[in-house]
């Protein structure tokens, strides 16, 4: 499947292949035990830091997807109608 990744601390944004979300947190930097799952658009997911807004401003960067703001770093993946994950 295909995900993107976006890291704010080096203004990227990458897609990158991988089985399952899990294994991109990783490469980004996630802890998955400490991270955060909403929807963006419909049918589009975000995995984040789940404290990634109360990181003090002088160590977090900031982006935005929509009217959204989020920090550090993320992974989005695609999903439908019954919850299943689908490339992006």
């Amino acid at each position: 499947m295909k995900f993107v990744t976006i890291d704010a601390h080096k203004a990227k944004v990458e897609t990158v292949e991988a089985a399952s979300p899990q294994e991109v947190y990783a490469r980004v930097g996630l802890n998955p035990g400490a991270v955060d799952h909403g929807v963006v658009h419909p049918g589009v997911a975000i995995v984040v830091y789940q404290y990634c807004l109360f990181i003090p401003v002088e160590e977090q960067r900031w982006f935005a997807v929509g009217r959204q703001l989020f920090g550090g770093t993320a992974v989005l993946y695609g999903f439908d109608a019954s919850g299943e994950k689908l490339s992006i």
